[in-house]
């Protein structure tokens, strides 16, 4: 692949790219900074262990859209974080491929996993795109079946972007989880037509509670409507 991937201390990495993911395992616990500053195009992103952080910065790109992307899953699936930094560089994106997301999911202990999209004041240079069912049913998940405590921050002129029309769920049976979009030109959006990507909040039932969405200081959701 044609993007710098490092880890904390400089050293290049050679992640597994196999035919459903890029799959960033944790080696006992280590913490690992991996960073992406070209353009890499894979199956899936899964980080399955915790402490790991991939940045993608600089105009850099992640491209996919064979399998849905996961940020912390399983047993082990705690404390990883992926951050979209733009700025004056360039347009920093991951793109999805018209996939799923989930961040925290699929076991009580995927927790503390955060999605940060930080654009450094430079509305739309930090973009998270193409999140979509694709042809498969499913919703994106914000914290799902048990995991809570996970984040999605867009900040500072950050974009996401939702396409096709899945929903967008934050706590499916969790709680704790929350989403933040904050700054001005901070923006989450539906591409679609008016009303066919929906968002749910569960705040009460499915063994949920205190999920929540917060926007403020200017930051903006559009086009998305409640299921």
């Amino acid at each position: 692949a044609d993007a710098n991937w490092s880890d904390a201390t400089g050293i290049p990495l050679s992640p597994w790219v196999g035919s459903s993911a890029a799959w960033f395992a944790a080696n006992g616990g280590t913490p690992s900074v991996i960073t992406v500053t070209n353009g890499l195009t894979v199956a899936s992103v899964t980080i399955n262990s915790g402490l790991y952080t991939i940045t993608i910065t600089n105009g850099g790109q992640i491209s996919g859209g064979l399998a849905a992307s996961t940020i912390g899953t399983g047993a082990s699936g705690a404390n990883n974080k992926v951050v979209v930094a733009g700025g004056a560089g360039g347009v920093s994106t991951w793109d999805l491929g018209g996939r799923l997301l989930y961040v925290g999911h699929n076991a009580t202990t995927s927790t503390n996993n955060v999605l940060v999209i930080d654009g450094a004041g430079y509305p739309g240079t930090a973009l998270v795109t193409n999140l979509g069912a694709g042809s498969h049913l499913g919703h994106c998940d914000l914290g799902s079946t048990g995991g809570g405590d996970n984040q999605l921050i867009l900040t500072n002129g950050g974009w996401m972007v939702i396409t096709g029309n899945p929903a967008f769920v934050i706590g499916y049976g969790a709680a704790g989880n929350a989403a933040l979009v904050t700054g001005t030109g901070s923006v989450w959006r539906g591409a679609g037509a008016p009303n066919t990507t929906v968002m749910n909040i569960n705040s009460l039932g499915f063994n949920a509670g205190n999920n929540r969405l917060r926007v403020e200081n200017g930051g903006a959701v559009s086009n998305i409507g409640l299921w």
